[in-house]
């Protein structure tokens, strides 16, 4: 019997660099179950050459499935807005090869990925939306979002319905939002209000606010008020210069190319959570210093989140939501700000922690001596750990005390309920590792 030859099917993978895009390699599959990456040689040659990923190094192999799905599937939504998404499309959600064909073209960071005819063939631009449009989206997020994807070719990775759109403030300080059409840039991530979760955008909003007030380096946001509130969270990967292109009057972004640490450390979309024997943090720890441009400050800002994710209870403090971001000219990497920042313990959901602290993961069991254990993996001194510790916790009290946080969604009757149990919530915990 004759086997029925099956066709290889590749997908262009483009890094935007000096205000255009050029070629890096190819994405290719023959099956469901199969996929792979290799460089150009012509790009290997370039003096500029720059790594995709820092699991995938230049160098002249094909990497197979098992090396090249974490960056690549790491670029994917995930869970039920990714089951959306692949509905609106008619695709499998299991197929990482045929959602990147269709969504590639406008990915996280400074890639993209398409046929080669979508990513050369488009018109760039943006459409207004309208209030009624806003609020749809904000009404019937599932099938909105899933639109707004598959019109932008947008790919965001994550969990929560959210799609990218484009803000733009005139010297009035009007504001407008825009979708993006072909393979426009957007500027704010906007995530809808969820329904099995009670409050979620004004939880993010306050908890942003707190972390901010904390002194950690979170990216700007506010909330849309429509039928139901959205928030609007400023990217952070993509920025708008001299350098700008103009499409309809409108300065486009630049892209800044970004990978989470669960794409740089080569480990899936599956195991982002922190399991076993595993240790997560050592793992960030040697990458930063091995990479980062300022490995030491970048650590002791990890071990900052760490604290602070602890102390609001935010148990999906997992390997995706830490991310490196690079320079415009690739030369350098730093740690990116830190986003998905909200309390999980206010819900009925698990009170595991993506990420263990010292001799846990269960955020009810952690001491104030796991810190000294975290300290090691991280490589600080545990003298230099308990500033830091110490230092957070003062931090917070006084931004719970205070107020101040409360301003970013104070105008929210609604939002009183939530606030009140976080703060409730993150003072329990202060408790906990007080000094005696």
């Amino acid at each position: 019997m004759r086997l029925r030859e099956t066709t290889m099917a590749e997908l262009r993978v483009e890094r935007f660099y000096n205000g255009d895009f050029e070629p890096v390699g190819t994405l290719s599959s023959q099956s469901i179950f199969e996929l792979s990456f290799s460089y150009d040689e012509a790009y290997l040659l370039k003096a500029n050459a720059v790594a995709l990923s820092l699991s995938l190094p230049l160098d002249q192999a094909c990497y197979d499935i098992e090396r090249t799905l974490p960056y690549f599937e790491g670029l994917l939504p995930e869970g039920p807005a990714r089951e959306s998404i692949a509905r609106e499309l008619r695709v499998s959600p299991h197929a990482p090869f045929d959602l990147l064909r269709a969504l590639g073209a406008e990915a996280v960071g400074a890639v993209r990925i398409g046929a080669s005819e979508v990513l050369h063939g488009q018109s760039t631009g943006y459409t207004l939306l309208s209030d009624e449009d806003i609020n749809q989206l904000s009404e019937k997020s599932e099938q909105v979002v899933a639109k707004y994807l598959k019109r932008a070719k947008l790919s965001l990775a994550g969990a929560q319905y959210k799609v990218g759109l484009y803000r733009f403030e005139d010297i009035d300080g009007k504001s407008a939002l825009y979708v993006p059409d072909g393979i426009a840039a957007s500027t704010h991530i906007i995530k809808t209000e969820s329904r099995d979760f009670e409050g979620l955008v004004f939880n993010e909003s306050y908890c942003l606010a707190l972390a901010r007030a904390c002194g950690l380096l979170v990216p700007d946001s506010y909330i849309i008020a429509a039928a139901r509130p959205l928030l609007a969270i400023k990217r952070f990967d993509r920025i708008i210069n001299e350098r700008s292109r103009l499409y309809g009057g409108l300065p486009a972004p630049i892209r800044l190319h970004q990978e989470d640490l669960s794409q740089a450390l080569g480990i899936e979309t599956s195991m982002k959570y922190e399991a076993g024997n595993s240790d997560y943090p050592l793992l960030i720890a040697r990458l930063l210093r091995s990479f980062a441009a300022e490995p030491l400050q970048d650590i002791e800002t990890v071990a900052q989140l760490m604290i602070f994710n602890y102390l609001i209870g935010n148990c999906d403090n997992h390997i995706k939501n830490l991310s490196i971001l690079y320079s415009e000219d690739y030369q350098t990497i730093k740690l990116a700000p830190a986003y998905d920042v909200l309390n999980t313990t206010v819900y009925d959901l698990d009170r595991e922690m993506g990420l263990r602290i010292g001799s846990t993961r269960m955020i009810d069991q952690i001491k104030k001596e796991d810190f000294s254990l975290l300290a090691k993996s991280l490589g600080i001194g545990k003298s230099r750990m308990r500033l830091l510790l110490d230092d957070m916790r003062e931090r917070l009290s006084a931004a719970l005390t205070e107020g101040s946080a409360e301003a970013a969604v104070s105008e929210y009757e609604t939002a009183e309920s939530i606030v009140t149990r976080i703060a409730q919530d993150a003072t329990r915990r202060i408790n906990v590792i007080e000094s005696p």
